[in-house]
């Protein structure tokens, strides 16, 4: 689709919208930063948004459009429907989605409303085994015009399991915001993490490693920011194992890192990750840094220079990695300072302008259109490149 001139790219963000997590966080960021004279953005969930991510939304000043209540596992037809009149009625220019659920949706919602463009961001849902997740990517792999990947641990899942066309990926590294710089006192025997509580994120592998580690270190407590499905099972966890007075549960926090300033030491025992957007916030924080070996965390992480990395489910090199940093503090400070210093390499305004050079090559090829600065719009050119 061809086009003289436009003044702004209407752009449309399709999230899940079951919880409040790293990939909401990422999509919050870009979307506020987008620049507005060039794009209008919108943001569409497919279910009610937690009332602290509704606030950030709108704090952005952008408009949320919530199309159906996302029950997990139920496919709706109706939904389908009501994103397709969605895009049409606001005239979406591109489609942008998160994840598997908004990825199926948004793809079927962007071939009924005819929209031109459809670029999807994936976090870490093809790290699943669940086989008819694959069946159905691969199903669905024609058509976008973009992928963009967390990670280039996910970069290589795609083009191998999703067989995804390698000039159709691009890599683009999430990245956190300017933020004042911080100093608090460390308590040495504070340890932390932030996750959802989910099968994916460990949580239980860090209760059993915390076994040895109160054992051992008695003086020393964890503490749990985040709350989820299998929460109620992790405490009974941390009951039956008679733990329960060096670990604290805080539920969801915003900020995250909010009630645990001062833990010095930030684990996160995942055992898949696309990324580790918490772990980025928890070295800017100026935290060491203990996580799994899995995923994109080692482009992240540098074992033994700017953390450590464990293999993942390993509860035995778990408590003996968090046993070596509260017994040795000038060890842990050192990991700390340079995992604050390679923090500074993911930066929201870099990941934001990875965004902005996809959505231009895409712009150029499908509607044949380049940003103006001295005309403040989007114009036409003569040779518009070989179709995306």
């Amino acid at each position: 689709m061809q086009c003289d001139s436009k003044d702004r790219i209407r752009v449309m963000h399709v999230i899940p919208g079951y919880g409040y997590g790293g990939l909401e966080t990422m999509v919050v960021g870009l979307m506020g930063a987008l620049p507005r004279d060039r794009f209008t953005v919108h943001c569409c969930s497919l279910s009610t948004v937690p009332e602290e991510l509704r606030d950030d939304i709108a704090e952005q000043g952008i408009e949320l459009h919530e199309v159906g209540r996302g029950q997990r596992g139920r496919f709706s037809p109706t939904m389908i429907l009501r994103l397709s009149g969605l895009l049409r009625r606001l005239r979406i220019d591109v489609c942008h989605t998160h994840n598997i659920a908004a990825e199926i949706y948004g793809h079927m919602g962007v071939i009924l409303a005819g929209t031109p463009i459809l670029i999807h961001h994936e976090h870490g849902t093809i790290q699943d085994e669940h086989p008819g997740r694959f069946y159905l990517k691969r199903a669905f792999a024609p058509g976008k015009d973009r992928w963009v990947a967390v990670s280039e641990h996910i970069r290589r899942a795609l083009l191998d399991r999703v067989r995804v066309p390698a000039d159709k990926i691009r890599v683009n590294y999430s990245g956190l915001p300017p933020a004042p710089e911080e100093t608090h006192p460390p308590r040495d025997a504070s340890v932390c993490t932030v996750a959802r509580l989910s099968p994916e994120k460990g949580i239980e592998i860090l209760i059993d490693a915390w076994v040895e580690v109160a054992h051992y270190a008695p003086e020393a407590s964890l503490s749990i920011v985040g709350d989820g499905a299998l929460g109620e099972s992790l405490r009974r966890r941390v009951a039956d194992w008679g733990i329960a007075s060096s670990v604290r549960f805080l539920g969801f926090q915003r900020p995250p890192l909010a009630t645990i300033r001062d833990s010095p030491i930030f684990v996160l025992p995942s055992l898949s990750e696309g990324f580790g957007i918490a772990i980025l916030e928890a070295m800017r924080a100026g935290k060491a840094i203990i996580a799994s070996r899995v995923g994109g965390i080692p482009e992240l992480v540098e074992d033994g220079k700017s953390g450590i990395l464990v293999p993942p489910g390993d509860t035995l090199a778990l408590g003996k990695a968090i046993l070596a940093l509260i017994r040795d503090p000038a060890r842990r400070d050192e990991l700390a300072r340079a995992g604050k210093l390679r923090a500074r390499d993911f930066t929201l305004e870099r990941s934001v302008q990875g965004i902005i050079e996809i959505y231009g090559e895409v712009i150029r090829a499908k509607m044949g259109l380049r940003h103006s600065t001295d005309a403040g719009r989007w114009q036409g050119h003569p040779e518009p490149e070989a179709q995306a």
